[in-house]
């Protein structure tokens, strides 16, 4: 979600707001096999950059993430199967 998202910042400043003082937050993630579109298309720039989803968007994910993870208590990773 956070890699299509502009106001992630108040995506996530709003879950902190309706989160219990003990709550959790998952934030997860799709492995798409490397033949799939959105591997092709991360590819191809050009194309990206038309739509506007260039290469000034690609880290929205990570950069959202480490906002989460300095504010968080603890953090943990599971992998789901």
């Amino acid at each position: 979600m956070f890699g299509g998202i502009r106001g992630w910042r108040d995506v996530l400043a709003e879950a902190r707001r309706v989160l219990r003082p003990a709550g959790a937050l998952v934030v997860g993630r799709t492995v798409a096999p490397g033949d799939a579109i959105d591997e092709q298309m991360k590819q191809r720039p050009a194309i990206l950059d038309e739509v506007g989803a260039g290469s000034h968007r690609m880290n929205v994910r990570a950069d959202a993430l480490h906002a989460l993870e300095r504010i968080a208590r603890s953090t943990r990773i599971e992998a789901a199967v």
